[in-house]
């Protein structure tokens, strides 16, 4: 009897522990969960700048940075704006900190930016905690006709568990007042059909990544890439098509910094005892920025799609010692199984030699602080530089190779030099359609002389053009075309490679009639529900 009265006293007593130490299990896994987890706002976040208390901008409930700089100015929209002023060095606009969001959320950044051309005016998203998460945009994507520029940020919150908030924001290069205005964040619902690549695990040791790092900074110390054979260092890649991971050797990719911003570097990978990746041996992943995005994954499926040669080309995500670094591309390097994948015969694959070219942008670079196009340069003009093949070594160990390579290298002085006619040198119509096929969705970037890569064929005893790196980090210049020269003698530079052929009658037929073709409604509208149906 008093066992049972124990009990009956001390269950209550119990259960209302038990109840507490959940109770506060519970509030302690809510206060240390990270804010990723929260799904994040509805609708739009928008900092219009009308609005002012204090040092902070004030909108439906939301708070932004630097309320002090409110300007009336001018304005985008109502009567005021952000006026970020001159000063020493960089000069902080109005910004808002995102506090919920989950990983894998889509989201939409834009600003209006107005200022003169030469100021500059960037528009970023910053993560706090966790690991380094950063993009910026300077580009405008639009401009009203009152001269206000449209900037436009998208990205996906990074999986990170330590990642605190993002914080988006504008700033200035602090040489001039630039003002900014409707300042706009929205979530994107990501459609059921959205791109889930497959993704590759890449595997640097300290000291690998400290010796890329170091390479990363003396080319931003720079102005460019400069790369030997002594910048490999070893790693391992785990691809999606077997267990074990390859034994791989990495360097940073790229001649321009474009490949270096912010965390997503670009490299080249070379796979090690005679394994290869999809059929290569070789290969470059670089963050898509790098290429306008899906723009050069389209000039390739066009090219491919006329049989011009190519290099493969397509999008996989890519992890770096366990950090997620989003997606990337990944391109084919100068090999014979490039050709021989496109149903050609093994021969040479040309260039000319940039080593002198790049010499003469460094002297500009530490010279100037700046590139000046227009200046006369020889060791910038094709005709100095010199013909080399690619692999040449192992090439040269071949006696057919050799000779092909002679023959090849021959053609393309006699280009040069005018002593041969294009249809003796090239095969007329793939250079016709690779030109006309450039127009036809502005991929001019790979036309510069040191970007052209020439494949022998030795079937044909001709050059065929191998189309890539069709795009920079911003688009080219719009609404004109190879051959505009034509009616505008003045325009059309003899001294550039090439420029030769827009005289040629053989070649401009072809050139003309291709251009026609590509430009077509019917013919692009079907390209392009091919590529969406694939």
């Amino acid at each position: 009897m008093i066992l049972s009265e124990s009990r009956s006293k001390t269950t209550p007593r119990k259960w209302f522990a038990w109840a507490l130490l959940l109770l506060s299990l519970a509030g302690i896994a809510w206060h240390f969960a990270p804010r990723w987890r929260q799904a994040g706002p509805e609708g739009i976040i928008l900092c219009d700048a009308e609005t002012r208390r204090g040092d902070l901008f004030y909108h439906n409930g939301h708070t932004f940075g630097k309320g002090e700089l409110q300007s009336s100015e001018r304005a985008f929209s109502g009567k005021y704006s952000c006026r970020v002023p001159a000063g020493d060095g960089l000069q902080f606009g109005f910004g808002y900190e995102l506090r919920q969001f989950r990983a894998g959320e889509w989201y939409e950044a834009t600003a209006w930016r107005y200022g003169p051309l030469q100021a500059g005016g960037s528009l970023v998203v910053q993560g706090h905690g966790g690991a380094a998460f950063y993009r910026s945009t300077d580009y405008p994507l639009e401009a009203s006709p009152a001269g206000w520029q449209r900037l436009q940020l998208s990205f996906f919150v990074p999986d990170d568990p330590e990642l605190d908030y993002l914080h988006i924001y504008v700033y200035s290069d602090g040489k001039m007042p630039v003002y900014f205005d409707d300042l706009s964040i929205r979530r994107l619902e990501v459609p059921e059909t959205a791109f889930q690549p497959a993704a590759l695990e890449l595997r640097i040791d300290e000291e690998g990544l400290a010796r890329l790092e170091q390479k990363r900074e003396e080319a931003l110390r720079t102005g460019i890439l400069e790369t030997g054979d002594d910048d490999w260092v070893n790693a391992r890649l785990r691809v999606p098509e077997q267990i074990e991971p390859l034994e791989v050797k990495v360097r940073l990719k790229g001649d321009w910094l474009d490949h270096l911003r912010d965390d997503k570097w670009s490299f080249r990978v070379r796979v090690r005892g005679g394994s290869a990746w999809r059929g290569m041996h070789t290969f470059s992943l670089h963050t898509p920025e790098a290429r306008d995005w899906l723009s050069e994954w389209l000039l390739h499926e066009l090219w491919k799609r006329e049989d011009v040669l190519t290099t493969r080309y397509d999008f996989i995500g890519l992890r770096l010692n366990g950090r997620d670094l989003g997606v990337y591309a990944y391109e084919e390097h100068f090999e014979k199984q490039l050709v021989e994948h496109q149903q050609r015969r093994e021969g040479p694959i040309l260039r000319f030699q940039e080593n002198g070219m790049w010499d003469a942008v460094k002297r500009q670079l530490q010279l100037n602080g700046y590139l000046q196009y227009k200046v006369d340069q020889p060791a910038r003009r094709p005709e100095n530089a010199a013909i080399e093949a690619f692999g040449e070594s192992d090439l040269l160990k071949s006696e057919v190779l050799t000779q092909q390579f002679r023959q090849a290298r021959n053609l393309a002085q006699q280009l040069l030099d005018g002593s041969r006619p294009p249809a003796e040198v090239f095969d007329l119509d793939r250079l016709a359609k690779y030109f006309a096929i450039c127009d036809a969705l502005g991929g001019y970037h790979g036309i510069v002389w040191h970007n052209q890569r020439f494949y022998y064929n030795p079937v044909t005893n001709l050059l065929e053009p191998i189309g890539f790196d069709g795009f920079g980090f911003e688009p080219g210049e719009r609404y004109t075309f190879l051959g505009q020269g034509l009616s505008n003698p003045d325009k059309l530079d003899p001294g550039k490679l090439y420029s030769a052929l827009f005289f040629d009658r053989a070649f401009l037929e072809k050139y003309l009639q291709y251009v026609y073709r590509f430009s077509s409604k019917d013919y692009l509208a079907d390209f392009f529900a091919s590529v969406q149906a694939g």
